[in-house]
């Protein structure tokens, strides 16, 4: 495997092994600019994170025992057969070992949908001052 450079902070972390807290202090400290939302946990179905051009980071983590559907969609909401993929539910509440999904690179709206109960979801999102 060649060796991985260290051009960014991001980049000196391989590939495949940044944990959700390593890719937020990479997006704070290469860029102070942005503004670290409140954590926020979902227990609801519905609207997951909004549409934001500016955002450099945004996450969602399971932190419940049902698994979470979500779908990336400006209008519609996940359904039993209409979703792009799931997020794995903890063992025990608040574990740690839910799914996590980095959705970083995706500015659109996402939803969430709980299978078989109510959903538990946190979600992490740094972004610029003005999509705020």
């Amino acid at each position: 495997m060649p060796p991985f450079t260290t051009v960014s902070i991001q980049s000196s972390v391989p590939n495949g092994r940044r944990s959700a807290l390593q890719l937020l202090e990479a997006a704070v400290q290469s860029q102070p600019e942005l503004v670290v939302l409140p954590p926020l946990l979902l227990t609801a179905n519905g609207q997951a994170l909004e549409a934001r051009t500016g955002s450099a980071f945004r996450i969602l983590q399971n932190c419940g025992t049902v698994p979470v559907k979500f779908l990336v969609d400006p209008e519609n909401s996940p359904t039993a057969d209409t979703f792009h993929g799931i997020l794995a539910a903890c063992s025990a509440v608040d574990d740690g070992l839910g799914s996590i999904v980095n959705f970083s690179q995706i500015p659109r709206r996402v939803s969430i949908l709980g299978v078989g109960g109510n959903p538990r979801v946190c979600v992490w999102e740094a972004c610029l001052p003005k999509d705020i």
